[in-house]
């Protein structure tokens, strides 16, 4: 079909009905092929989906934030008691901001902040895809109005704005990160908070509200191990899908999802499948979730794993590995993070099993422009975990008050036992469980981003755990025989 052909099929009957052409049904070994590329490609859509619904949608949820159009402002940093989000930034105070652009486009404001402060919005579409920054590393922080418009808006934009950014998708997140210095400083950064906007054109204009657009029916969302096997999944895709323009590259995609009943703004009902495809279906969900945990695995930075369109250029398994690892993650050039997962044996890390060290040279500190932290997360819920100290991560502002190694460097202490001697200040503490450390780095420098500079290799202290002591045999019992 050719271009012009494609354009008054749209014009004439809807994307939907294009997408839709008839096909021959798929073969039980085609469909598991599908069911494999929808739920690669699909994972971040549904799973960005479950963030929307908790924070902004369902308000009996114990995380609803606020409503679309509407800014949430943290008052404090994440913690153990924060569940939706899977590895948060625990380092930064989050906004929150929820853009519905199906009637009209938003206009979000920042405001002018000290040099020495770091802040980030970040514009996420509900393909997971990072289209625009503002704030300290691209727009500098002079503060300014950025304009966010939604698919097909073409009026020019009201004078005064410092950036257009233009969105595939009818709604489109708002990440706002603080820097906050330490505990004394969160008053200064809720200020900085207080600065930000979020208001739709005619709010910002002041002039009447247009129609509302047509309510949303919204769906209940599938929990995050639930959609690793549940085939409400492919509703849920088929469900978000409808809020998206289907890029001309992925038409043949959704041809192929279409065999199976996959269609935007259509109900999936897996019931209407062979019971041979459903197994089909099934055992493809199962071997994508293998392949993305592999992929998962593997990664040892988020460089290439988060970004726009454009960066990703199509790698939709990457796509899903860092939505499952970390969804919302920064494009490495605003944050590089790291992910220590395995000792230098390969073991997986578990404050159960060892105690562990991180030692930075006072040479090999991550360059960065901004700052950078390392926090610790419990396996497999990918979650801060509760600690006696209430500390969940270590960064670049703690080395005042840290005891430093003789060579002038910094260790930092990753277990569960409280350290001996006075290194409390050194100690970052680890559950009695397996769990991964991820080192951020905020505006990172040239040499980490061209792999100049790499982070230590986390060591295993000896010995690991404090030894029981065994008793003495009573008087008279032969002891343990030893090799001569």
């Amino acid at each position: 079909m050719n271009a012009a052909a494609v354009r008054v099929c749209a014009a004439a009957v809807g994307l939907l009905l294009c997408l839709g052409t008839a096909q021959a049904a798929p073969t039980p070994e085609q469909a598991q092929s599908i069911s494999r590329q929808a739920y690669i490609y699909g994972y971040p859509l549904v799973d960005l989906y479950r963030i929307y619904y908790q924070f902004f949608i369902n308000d009996q949820s114990p995380e609803h934030r606020h409503y679309t159009n509407r800014l949430y402002n943290a008052p404090g940093l994440f913690g153990p008691n924060n569940t939706t989000l899977q590895s948060p930034d625990a380092d930064v105070l989050f906004s929150f901001a929820l853009l519905d652009l199906r009637t009209q486009p938003s206009v979000v404001t920042l405001p002018a902040i000290a040099h020495n402060r770091f802040y980030s919005a970040q514009f996420v579409d509900q393909y997971t895809y990072n289209i625009a920054y503002a704030g300290t590393r691209t727009t500098g922080d002079g503060g300014g109005k950025f304009f966010v418009v939604g698919p097909g808006w073409k009026k020019p934009a009201p004078a005064g704005m410092k950036q257009v950014i233009r969105a595939d998708t009818q709604f489109v997140l708002v990440a706002l990160r603080t820097q906050v210095f330490n505990a004394a400083d969160l008053s200064e950064a809720r200020k900085v908070q207080a600065g930000y906007r979020v208001q739709t054109l005619s709010e910002y204009l002041k002039t009447p509200t247009p129609p509302a657009p047509k309510k949303v029916h919204w769906i209940l969302p599938l929990g995050r191990d639930a959609q690793m096997r549940g085939l409400d999944f492919f509703n849920l895709l088929a469900f978000v899908a409808q809020f998206c323009t289907i890029d001309p590259q992925e038409r043949p995609l959704w041809q192929q999802f279409a065999t199976l009943g996959i269609k935007p703004g259509v109900h999936f009902d897996s019931n209407a499948l062979p019971i041979d495809d459903v197994k089909a279906v099934r055992s493809g969900m199962t071997v994508a979730q293998l392949d993305v945990l592999a992929k998962r695995q593997s990664l040892t930075s988020s460089a290439g794993v988060f970004g726009d369109r454009a960066q990703l250029h199509g790698d939709y398994l990457t796509r899903a590995a860092g939505a499952q690892l970390g969804i919302l993650g920064n494009t490495a050039q605003e944050t590089l993070s790291f992910v220590i997962i395995l000792d230098p044996q390969k073991k997986m890390l578990s404050g159960l099993l060892n105690r562990y060290s991180l030692h930075f040279g006072p040479r090999d500190l991550p360059p960065v422009n901004a700052f950078w932290s390392l926090t610790l997360y419990e396996l497999p819920s990918r979650l801060l975990v509760p600690n006696a100290l209430n500390r969940y991560f270590v960064d670049s502002g703690m080395l005042q008050s840290m005891s430093k190694d003789s060579d002038g460097g910094y260790t930092i202490l990753i277990q569960n036992p409280t350290p001996n001697g006075n290194l409390d200040a050194n100690w970052l503490p680890a559950p009695q469980a397996p769990f991964y450390l991820i080192l951020r780095l905020y505006y990172p420098k040239a040499q980490a981003l061209n792999g100049q500079w790499k982070p230590p290799a986390i060591q295993v202290l000896s010995p690991p755990t404090p030894m029981p002591t065994i008793p003495p045999p009573p008087s008279g019992t032969p002891g343990p025989k030893t090799s001569p």
